[in-house]
């Protein structure tokens, strides 16, 4: 089998592989034929941390006249379109096949063991590798391409064991089944913001496989933040590092485009390279981000937010929802919780006592929200122990529709309490929850939905000094927090439990998903997270090595039409 071509400046144009920097991405009047110098110079202590050139014929870009010396250096487009220009120029002075390819130690700085892989071939191949180091398990995945078959290539590499030596196995496939195959090492650098590289495992409780993916384990406590991928092995497989916060969920777009947080004031999009396409930066507005956000079909993203105005001039914190525009970056307030409950900002006037919020007033503590099929934001209430869902007005500023939550912290609240649905059965209410998940099912009636969420089952409350929780919640408060399910029913504004079962406490944070028939809970505070059956019982439990107790919140993605095909 001949796979081997020169990669030419008009296969470069042509790329169709996902992710591809293509010819209009490149400022033309900054090319050059000049080969791109490698970095022998000395660079900074950011750069040397997040690249290496041990192994096979690994380059390193020279970033030595980028002013590159934090995380939120790389994060700004200038610095990305420069990377990009220096990798174009590398890959023209080149002359890459599959057996001698271009290799580039983490190019863009967003993966501190990725590698950048850049070949042709003489026939369309599809790839895949398989990455072996002494000791730890074997990754192998199959690569994403627009095309199934396609003669030029470029892709990022991810799986690579850090400080050690790897070796990574490529595979070329042609249509007809025919195979050739090439290796090279790889010693990557050790993580730049942890020194564990992999999560203990504890006993199962059920036989069944783990679900495929990795799971994208984000905030920490560390003085130096990022998002971890980890394997079902508890192997961090990749180190996204970013600049503070954390990244509070992993969002795609139809174009095989990935938005992720990188600090309080910045949302990216990355491409399937590591290369950061678009960043949306709220510093020079009137709002700080919190929590959680996602994408709605209006190419925007709805995003939870503290308005600094507010926090400054009355102590309010964690309130407010707004809409950030993709095409314009125009934010705009949809939500403000101190006009939604008036009455409730009256009766909670105690100070936060207990969160990175302690001394201002959070009367609400918006922590998830989801977007239902008929356009209803779900939000979920941490202070109130109440799940919300706000409809929007004719001018797209969103309502309070109805509640869900104990009746007992809504009495005496003006007329908050008539806005909740009836329980149907008997059970105790969630307190404290994070992380609600709407899920939608064939087998539901119209205005049918489920609710999943993490129940902390805390008795804090510190903005409530007329009401104690733990006089209210049932014994187990504050020992076990548990996942819960509910049916909602809008028809018959009603709610009923469905599914419950008990997880390691955790008084603030965590998260619940529901992945591939199984359930992924995220203990936050105890710094541990598993993997259920869809009947509750454990398959695998994955726990922080670390001092530091805190994991925000951890999610499950396979990555496919991203990374992996």
């Amino acid at each position: 089998m001949k796979v081997s071509r020169k990669l030419s400046i008009v296969a470069i144009s042509l790329f169709l592989v996902v992710g591809t920097i293509t010819s209009y991405d490149i400022i033309q009047k900054h090319r050059s034929s000049e080969t791109v110098k490698m970095a022998q110079t000395t660079q900074n202590n950011l750069v040397n941390r997040l690249t290496s050139a041990t192994g096979s014929t690994i380059h390193i870009l020279n970033y030595s006249d980028m002013d590159i010396e934090k995380m939120a250096d790389v994060y700004q487009l200038s610095t990305q379109e420069r990377i990009q220009e220096q990798l174009l120029q590398l890959i023209e002075s080149q002359t890459p096949t599959f057996t001698q390819p271009l290799i580039v130690s983490n190019p863009f700085l967003t993966n501190t063991t990725g590698l950048y892989l850049a070949f042709s071939t003489d026939e369309a191949v599809k790839i895949s590798y398989r990455i072996d180091a002494q000791g730890y398990p074997s990754f192998e995945k199959n690569l994403k391409q627009n095309e199934e078959y396609a003669t030029s290539h470029q892709y990022q590499i991810i799986g690579c064991i850090p400080n050690v030596d790897n070796l990574i196995t490529l595979t070329a496939t042609t249509q007809d089944g025919q195979q050739q195959q090439m290796q090279f090492h790889y010693t990557p650098p050790k993580l730049s913001t942890t020194s564990e590289m992999n999560y203990q495992l504890s006993k199962q409780e059920s036989d069944e496989s783990l679900s495929e993916g990795l799971f994208a384990v984000i905030g920490n406590q560390a003085g130096e933040k990022a998002t971890y991928l980890v394997d079902n092995d508890g192997y961090i497989r990749a180190e996204i590092p970013i600049v503070n916060y954390n990244s509070m969920r992993l969002v795609f777009n139809d174009q095989q485009e990935m938005f992720m947080a990188v600090s309080d004031s910045k949302i990216v999009k990355i491409n399937a390279l590591g290369q950061v396409k678009q960043v949306l930066d709220l510093a020079n507005t009137d709002y700080l981000l919190h929590h959680d956000y996602i994408l709605n079909d209006k190419n925007q993203l709805i995003a939870l937010a503290t308005s600094k105005t507010a926090k400054k001039q009355a102590g309010y914190v964690e309130d407010r929802i707004i809409t950030i525009d993709l095409s314009t970056q125009e934010v705009t307030e949809i939500a403000n919780f101190e006009e939604l409950l008036p009455d409730l900002y009256q009766k909670a006037t105690g100070i936060e006592e207990h969160s990175n919020n302690k001394g201002y007033l959070d009367p609400v503590h918006i922590n998830s929200l989801q977007l239902t099929d008929n356009q209803q934001l779900l939000v979920s209430s941490r202070e109130t122990s109440t799940i919300l869902a706000l409809k929007p007005d004719e001018q797209g500023i969103y309502q309070v529709e109805y509640m869900m939550g104990d009746e007992a912290i809504w009495q005496g609240v003006g007329e908050c309490g008539q806005l909740l649905l009836e329980k149907e059965g008997s059970f105790t209410s969630q307190y404290g929850q994070h992380s609600i998940t709407y899920e939608t099912a064939e087998d539901l009636s119209a205005g049918q939905y489920y609710l999943s969420f993490f129940n902390n089952n805390s008795t804090i409350m510190d903005s409530r000094i007329d009401i104690s929780l733990a006089k209210i919640a049932d014994k187990t408060a504050g020992k076990t927090s548990k996942y819960m399910k509910y049916l909602v029913d809008e028809k018959t504004n009603s709610y009923k439990l469905v599914e419950s079962f008990d997880v390691p406490y955790s008084a603030y944070v965590s998260s619940v998903q529901n992945y591939q028939n199984h359930i992924i809970v995220d203990s936050g505070q105890q710094a541990t997270f598993a993997e259920y059956t869809s009947s509750g019982k454990m398959i695998q439990r994955f726990t922080q090595k670390t001092d530091t107790k805190y994991l925000y919140r951890v999610y499950k993605y396979d990555f496919k039409n991203y990374y992996f095909d």
